[in-house]
């Protein structure tokens, strides 16, 4: 069931933290390894291990395919994704993840081990001179369209904080039933 924190922001019960948690060293080995090497893909990389995307998009693809009444392309546009922060090494920019060839789009995102302090995910609603504040939480899929502006904030524990994203792009605008609102 949805919870409609936004009209521009819902968020599922996704009870796999622990199951994507278990998966979660390897990624974090790949990020250190690829981080710096990697330039074009900015803040984030995207995830290699097909395995673990396929996991992935097995348990993201039933929910936004019951809620949105989209059917989900064989293969997204774009990868899946991972942006891993600490209180030390984060980069909290505004971006979008659209582009003129992705106009219409969903972002599904869950995090691993959100901080207990900080860490919270900011972003721009209906009145672009007031930010929204979402403290992320476990067992959470987070689905917003790709053109909505956000950051992540800066987090003041140690603990190693993923965000794994996957996008999906449309033809056309989409909305969800319950609002009714095009995205």
């Amino acid at each position: 069931m949805v919870d409609l924190v936004h009209p521009y922001l819902h968020a599922f019960d996704f009870p796999y933290h622990d199951e994507l948690l278990e998966k979660a060293e390897s990624l974090k080995k790949d990020w250190d390894e690829r981080i710096d090497n990697t330039p074009t893909e900015g803040y984030n990389l995207s995830i290699m291990d097909e395995e673990f995307r396929q996991y992935l998009e097995g348990k993201i693809v039933p929910i936004v395919a019951l809620e949105y009444g989209l059917r989900v392309p064989d293969s997204p546009q774009a990868p899946c994704w991972m942006y891993i922060q600490d209180d030390k090494d984060f980069a909290s920019v505004w971006h979008r993840h659209c582009s003129a060839q992705m106009m219409c789009g969903l972002v599904c995102s869950t995090y691993l081990n959100p901080p207990s302090e900080g860490g919270k995910f900011e972003f721009i609603g209906d009145d672009p001179n007031n930010s929204i504040r979402l403290t992320p939480e476990k067992n959470k899929l987070y689905v917003f369209p790709n053109w909505l502006l956000h950051r992540p904030l800066p987090q003041k524990d140690s603990t190693t904080r993923f965000c794994l994203t996957y996008q999906y792009v449309y033809d056309r605008r989409i909305s969800h039933p319950k609002t009714d609102i095009l995205w």
